[in-house]
């Protein structure tokens, strides 16, 4: 891994995340994503994250829209636990199971 590679993973890093729409970053804020990425990067660790992530392949082809929900829920419950937060006041709640749901009598 060459030294200019880790150095401007960061800044690289944090500029994907600016292009994204202002909901999407709201979502970076609420976590306090760049500082983390800023404590990764200090500790010469970022680099080999980014680079991990690189490796898993996203595509809609590999994850379903469900599979990448459950992906993102997940990311959301783990960043929640590591800021103290409640889980579920992340969650979002799956649809019903089609059925009958009247009642019987």
């Amino acid at each position: 891994m060459n030294t200019e590679s880790h150095s401007q993973t960061a800044e690289d890093l944090m500029s994907y995340v600016q292009s994204f729409s202002t909901d999407a970053r709201e979502i970076f804020e609420h976590f306090h994503f760049e500082d983390f990425a800023q404590q990764l990067a200090a500790g010469n660790l970022l680099y080999q994250v980014v680079q991990r992530f690189a490796s898993v392949d996203l595509s809609p082809q590999r994850i379903t829209n469900f599979g990448m929900g459950i992906i993102f829920e997940e990311l959301i419950r783990k960043f929640a636990e590591s800021s103290n937060e409640t889980a579920g006041e992340h969650f979002t709640p799956l649809p019903p199971v089609p059925g009958d749901f009247s009642p019987r009598g």
